[in-house]
């Protein structure tokens, strides 16, 4: 049933694909899904995201000179997925980060501009926004977000998710040191916080990876250096 349903993406050097992996029983059945709109290299299964019976999936193509990204979005209808393209842009890395609730679709795109391939030479991070896609009748209503105390190379949008009304997201080079975004997702978006760590510093890439569940929020900060260098650590905030 899709309420037993995992997906997993393993990344390849082709088109690529994604598998869901339903229960049965004791056991767990793969299914393997492919872009609605195969091309070699698109990095389909970049990323992936489950919410009830809908599975998400990105393009974020990482390859010479493009960072084109491309979210699809998989439905369980009559024993069967079907997918269809729901949000695309030709740069930024769309897709580089996925989260999924009760009918919101969240997309980051840190604007990394790959210009070398399979290394971190060359690579130039960008400010970075988030899509936030709204089910709606005729699909879904896309709808930018920014930060309003952006920086050019913070990555904001390298990784984002949801929970309880509230979204976050991770900038882990904002000011050289990373910072996490948390927001109520009204209509408006309003209610942006600004968490950082308190004893960050330079490159600790703090936002690298976020998660929430009601008012918990975990942040990680893989290069901090206490206790040792570069040893990593996660901060956890209490939302009010």
């Amino acid at each position: 049933a899709p309420g037993d349903s995992a997906a997993v993406a393993p990344p390849g050097n082709y088109s690529g694909a994604a598998y869901v992996f339903e229960r049965a029983g004791p056991k767990w059945e793969a299914l393997r899904l492919e872009s609605p709109e195969p091309a070699p290299w698109d990095w389909f299964g970049a990323s992936v995201a489950v919410a009830g019976d809908t599975v998400v999936v990105a393009e974020a193509v990482a390859f010479e000179e493009s960072t084109a990204g491309t979210v699809f979005v998989f439905e369980y209808v009559a024993g069967s997925w079907v997918g269809s393209r729901i949000a695309s842009a030709e740069e930024d890395q769309l897709g580089w980060s996925l989260a999924a609730g009760e009918g919101v679709i969240l997309a980051g795109a840190p604007e990394q501009e790959v210009l070398g391939f399979g290394t971190q030479t060359g690579v130039d991070p960008g400010t970075g926004y988030a899509f936030v896609m709204t089910e709606t009748d005729g699909g879904y209503a896309t709808r930018q977000v920014v930060p309003t105390e952006g920086d050019i190379g913070g990555e904001y949008g390298y990784d984002i998710d949801i929970d309880s009304g509230r979204l976050v997201v991770g900038a882990p080079r904002y000011l050289g040191k990373g910072a996490a975004y948390l927001y109520r997702l009204a209509a408006d978006g309003s209610g942006e916080a600004v968490c950082t760590a308190w004893d960050a510093t330079s490159l600790d890439l703090f936002g690298r990876s976020v998660a929430i569940d009601g008012n918990i929020l975990a942040v990680g900060s893989p290069l901090a250096d206490d206790p040792a260098r570069n040893s990593g650590a996660v901060y956890i905030f209490e939302a009010p």
